[in-house]
């Protein structure tokens, strides 16, 4: 009989311990309800902000790679100049450029022109 009541005694208090757990979760999430409220907000604005981040993110990298892109096609066109320039001082570039723009033909040879409608 000793151990019957030990037991009954033991199962009591693990009720007034549940009891007490359950009511002490209770209070707390009765008292701070707003306090997870202002957490999930804080949550919710914070994962807005990242999305717009990336978002912005992803915008300034597809710039820079336009950027890079001109940048290539600048430098080739530079490039070309710089070739045109130096070149200027060779007589066939002087001479070709006067038969090209000016459609002049140098002495010995001879010009031929053709009429009629170009497709």
């Amino acid at each position: 009989m000793g151990i019957m009541a030990f037991q009954k005694k033991i199962h009591a208090s693990d009720l007034c311990v549940k009891s007490w757990k359950e009511k002490t979760v209770r209070s707390l999430l009765t008292r701070s309800w707003w306090m997870f409220l202002f957490m999930i907000s804080c949550f919710m604005v914070y994962s807005h902000a990242m999305h717009r981040k990336q978002a912005v993110c992803q915008e300034l990298e597809k710039h820079l790679n336009e950027l890079h892109h001109q940048k290539e096609l600048l430098s080739q066109t530079y490039d070309n100049l710089v070739v045109q320039i130096n070149s200027q001082s060779d007589p066939a570039w002087i001479q070709l450029s006067l038969m090209k723009g000016l459609g002049v033909v140098p002495e010995g040879q001879q010009k031929v022109y053709f009429h009629g409608t170009q497709e």
